[in-house]
C-alpha cells in the first residue's frame, strides 16, 4: 500500500511518468467494464439489440487489451476505439431515446483526441487530428439529437421515464469522469515534461558554465563574474583580486604517466582550489591547467589564500595505475586598483605567474 501511494505521489509531483502500456491498457479495461455494465443494464431493462452489442464491444476491448499487453499499439487501435464509442452512443440513442443521455459522452471525445494526439509518439501531433475529431463528434451529436426530435426510438422500449432518468444520470457521471481522467493524466504528464524539461535546461546550463572535467566554472562563465565585481569596485570601491594559478611541469606529467594521470591531477587540485576558497569567491578552468579564482578581497588576502592552495598542493599525492605522484603548482596574484578592467588584471596576474615559473617554480608571486 505503502508503494502505491509513493508511486502516486511522484506521479503528482512529476517525478515519474506513466508507462503507456500500463495508461493504454487501464482505459482499454475501464471501457469495457463500462460496456459490461451496459450489458447488464440492458438486459434488465430487456433491450437485446443492445444487450448483444455491448457483449461484443466487450469483447472487443478485451481483445483490444491484449493486443496493448503484447505492445501492438498501432493507431489503428485507437481510431476503432474512437469509431465504436462514437458508434455505440448514437446506436444507443436512436434504439432508446434522446432522453437517456447516451451522446453525452460523446463530448468526451474531444478532450480526448488532443490527448492522444500530443502523447502518443507515433501519431502526427497538430490541430487536424483533434479538429477532425471536433467536428465528426459535432456533427453525430446534432445527427441524434435531431433524429430523436423528429422520430420516435427504433426500439419500443417499455421501461419507465425514471429508468430513463437514472440512464442520464449514469451517462452525465460517465461523461464527467471521462473528461476528469483525460484532464488528470494530461495534467501528469505536462508536469512530467515540464520538469523533465527544466532537468535538461539545467544539465544544458551546466554544459555552457562548467566544466565537465573538472566541474569548476569555464571562462565563459566567470567573465559575467568579473565584470560584475570590476563595475562593483568601480562603483562602490569594494576590492577584489585575481589568482592566476599554472601547474609546475605538466606537460611532463602527462608525458610520463599518461593524459589519465594528468586529468586526475586536474580534478584533485580543483578540490584544493574549492577547499580553499569562500562561498562568494569563484573559481574557474581558464585553459588547459591554468585556473583563475577570483577572491573578494584585498591583495594581502588573496596573496594568503594562494600560499595555502600553493602548500596544499605541494604535499598532496595522486595515485593513478600504480604510480604515486605529486605535483608543485605557481600562482600569480593581481588586486583592482582605479583605472584597471578585467583584461590588465588578467594580464597583471598572467605576468607574475611567468615571474615565479621563470624564478624557479612553486611559489607565490604578488604585483
Amino acid at each position: 500500500m505503502n508503494e502505491i501511494v509513493n508511486v502516486v505521489r511522484q506521479l503528482f509531483l512529476g517525478k515519474r511518468v506513466i508507462e503507456e502500456k500500463v495508461k493504454y491498457l487501464a482505459i482499454s479495461i475501464l471501457i469495457c467494464s463500462v460496456h459490461l455494465v451496459y450489458m447488464i443494464v440492458f438486459y434488465m431493462l430487456r433491450v437485446k439489440p443492445m444487450f448483444m452489442y455491448n457483449i461484443g464491444a466487450a469483447v472487443f476491448y478485451m481483445i483490444i487489451s491484449v493486443l496493448i499487453a503484447l505492445e501492438k499499439k498501432q493507431p489503428i487501435i485507437y481510431i476503432l476505439t474512437f469509431v465504436e464509442i462514437m458508434f455505440h452512443s448514437v446506436l444507443a440513442t436512436v434504439m432508446v431515446g434522446w432522453n437517456c443521455g447516451f451522446m453525452l459522452y460523446t463530448i468526451s471525445m474531444i478532450p480526448l483526441a488532443f490527448y492522444v494526439c500530443y502523447t502518443i509518439p507515433y501519431i502526427k501531433r497538430g490541430p487536424k487530428i483533434p479538429t477532425i475529431v471536433t467536428v465528426v463528434v459535432f456533427a453525430s451529436y446534432f445527427y441524434a439529437m435531431i433524429r430523436t426530435n423528429n422520430e420516435s426510438p427504433i426500439l419500443d422500449v417499455t421501461f419507465t421515464e425514471k429508468d430513463a432518468l437514472y440512464l442520464y444520470y449514469f451517462n452525465t457521471f460517465l461523461t464527467f469522469a471521462y473528461i476528469w481522467t483525460i484532464s488528470t493524466l494530461f495534467t501528469l504528464e505536462v508536469t512530467y515534461m515540464q520538469r523533465t524539461l527544466e532537468s535538461e535546461n539545467t544539465d544544458l546550463e551546466k554544459l555552457a558554465n562548467f566544466d565537465p572535467l573538472t566541474k569548476l566554472m569555464n571562462r565563459r562563465s566567470l567573465n559575467n563574474h568579473l565584470k560584475e565585481a570590476l563595475e562593483n569596485a568601480m562603483s562602490t570601491g569594494e576590492v577584489f583580486s585575481l589568482i592566476m594559478t599554472d601547474i609546475d611541469d605538466f606537460k611532463a606529467v602527462n608525458d610520463t604517466y599518461g593524459h589519465e594521470a594528468g586529468d586526475e591531477i586536474l580534478v584533485n587540485i580543483s578540490r584544493i582550489l574549492i577547499n580553499n576558497v569562500r562561498e562568494t569567491d569563484y573559481v574557474c578552468r581558464w585553459g588547459g591547467e591554468e585556473m583563475l579564482l577570483l577572491i573578494k578581497a584585498e591583495k594581502d588576502v588573496a596573496c594568503h589564500v594562494a600560499e595555502r592552495i600553493r602548500e596544499d598542493v605541494e604535499k598532496t599525492r595522486v595515485t593513478v595505475n600504480g604510480h604515486n605522484i605529486g605535483v608543485t603548482m605557481t600562482l600569480g596574484v593581481s588586486s583592482y586598483k582605479p583605472g584597471d578592467n578585467i583584461r590588465s588584471m588578467v594580464q597583471k596576474a598572467d605576468i607574475c605567474l611567468y615571474e615565479g615559473k621563470n624564478s624557479g617554480k612553486n611559489k607565490v608571486v604578488k604585483n
